[in-house]
């Protein structure tokens, strides 16, 4: 995976997560979860004094193929993604990349709260959004409808559809329509809360600006929207002018001057907030850094990591014990034939049945602890480096790797990237906090009604009722 050691969220529950929400609703449609079988590992056994020259020593025809011991590695049949044929579910702080830098991974955009997300227009012209919306129940989500009220303000359905639509468009014709229409209210629910707060702040921003100078700046962000936006619309829609876009957005049951309306508020919401979270007299200790690094110092650890080639071949294909003498025989020629100079990628794609066969047998970096072959992982991080390894067997079949590069483990120092990273970080919290308290300072103070807490508190109500009788 990518990225080292990343740093642990201590705001998560405030941070919007809605499109890897979407992407995990639907990863799992139409696909087989693969299981993985953990087998009882013994050790190699002697299988006679073998010639050392040859780390399989010299085979025969009468050698006993079944006298190696068994270990983890399962049987898999889909073999179009390596990582998941030999690898444990690597732990996030852990890199698999070639020439990683080794520090800690900054936070993807998707995590940020809404305010620090930079503001779009968000309108969807995909064919399911000119269908008709409906929530799981099978009831119509009409864009006039009315899902809160922020002080004398409404949010309707149509202000948050097209962004809903926009999420879901990667998935029509993917998943089943009345799958995605019940996500499609779903979606709804979960991004209200973000608009809500969006609103509120920018009605504070409206009271706190004098009208004239609301004037200049909506203008002022109108002409940035024509500028940069529209063109994205108007590309977006495939049309040829403003015209053509206003009927299309018409269609979808939205209109330009809404759409500009919403970015303008976006937009100064955001800027309400940058400046209610600026604090000049806040530092980062020294102190606060090393407590951080000590506390975390967990995430800035480096597993070992390896290259490695391997040949195999699969006992699948030698059911009896007569033919898995002949894999054996197979995978030692195999063997040989590497240890007398064929290239090992050569000799792997002409002959190995494993998974990278095809790309010579070998493996990019694998870290420590993260295959699932318990013997096979041990032979990775033990053997010299450029030697073949004894034949191994497991119920996958049999096996010999070389280990071409292998980095020891490691840690982040906290001198150095490591703390300016952490000094970023904390600041960032800093600034999200005077974010949400001055969120929150808004919400005690304007009345907002939201649709979805209301069902929710009639259907509590209504349940109340049965359990009373």
């Amino acid at each position: 995976m990518n990225g080292i050691t990343p740093l642990r969220e201590k705001m998560i529950a405030r941070k919007n997560l809605l499109v890897a929400w979407v992407a995990a609703q639907f990863s799992t449609a139409g696909i087989l979860q693969l299981v993985v079988l953990a087998l009882t590992m013994t050790t190699l056994d002697a299988h006679g004094q073998q010639d050392r020259r040859r780390p399989w020593g010299n085979f025969g025809a009468d050698s006993r193929a079944d006298a190696f011991g068994r270990n983890r590695l399962p049987l898999m049949q889909d073999q179009t993604n390596v990582a998941s044929n030999v690898r444990r579910e690597t732990t996030p702080n852990r890199s698999n990349s070639p020439n990683p830098d080794r520090s800690p991974q900054t936070e993807d955009a998707s995590q940020q709260p809404w305010w620090e997300q930079e503001a779009r227009s968000e309108v969807s012209f995909s064919a399911g959004s000119q269908q008709r919306q409906q929530d799981g129940r099978g009831e119509m989500i009409k864009s006039s409808q009315i899902l809160a009220v922020v002080g004398d303000k409404w949010i309707l359905a149509g202000d948050v559809l097209g962004r809903v639509n926009e999420m879901l468009q990667p998935y029509e014709g993917q998943v089943p329509e009345a799958e995605l229409e019940a996500q499609r209210w779903k979606l709804v629910e979960q991004i209200l809360p973000s608009s809500i707060e969006s609103k509120i702040v920018y009605l504070d921003f409206q009271r706190k600006v004098k009208p004239e100078q609301l004037d200049t700046i909506r203008t002022s962000i109108y002409e940035q929207f024509d500028e940069k936006q529209l063109p994205l619309l108007i590309e977006k829609a495939n049309v040829k002018n403003v015209a053509e876009l206003e009927a299309k957005m018409r269609a979808v049951g939205t209109t330009l001057d809404k759409t500009r309306r919403m970015f303008f508020e976006q937009v100064a919401a955001r800027e309400a907030i940058r400046k209610r979270s600026e604090d000049k007299h806040f530092t980062v200790t020294p102190d606060q850094l090393l407590s951080y690094y000590q506390e975390h110092i967990a995430d800035y650890e480096i597993p070992a990591r390896a290259k490695w080639e391997q040949l195999t071949v699969e006992l699948g294909r030698y059911p009896s014990e007569q033919t898995k003498a002949e894999a054996f025989q197979k995978i030692a020629k195999m063997g040989n034939a590497v240890y007398y100079g064929a290239p090992f990628a050569e000799v792997a794609k002409r002959d190995s049945d494993g998974p990278t066969s095809l790309d010579g047998g070998r493996y990019d970096w694998t870290t420590a602890g993260s295959l699932a072959s318990a013997e096979l992982d041990k032979a990775v991080f033990s053997l010299p480096l450029n030697e073949l390894s004894e034949i191994m067997e497991d119920d996958n079949g049999f096996h010999i790797i070389r280990v071409t590069e292998r980095e020891d483990a490691s840690r982040v120092p906290f001198e150095g990237k490591a703390q300016s990273e952490i000094r970023q970080k904390l600041e960032e919290d800093h600034k999200t906090k005077l974010a949400q308290e001055y969120i929150d300072g808004l919400k005690e103070s304007t009345y907002v009604w939201n649709y979805f807490e209301q069902q929710a508190q009639t259907a509590s109500a209504a349940n109340r009722d049965v359990v009373d009788r």
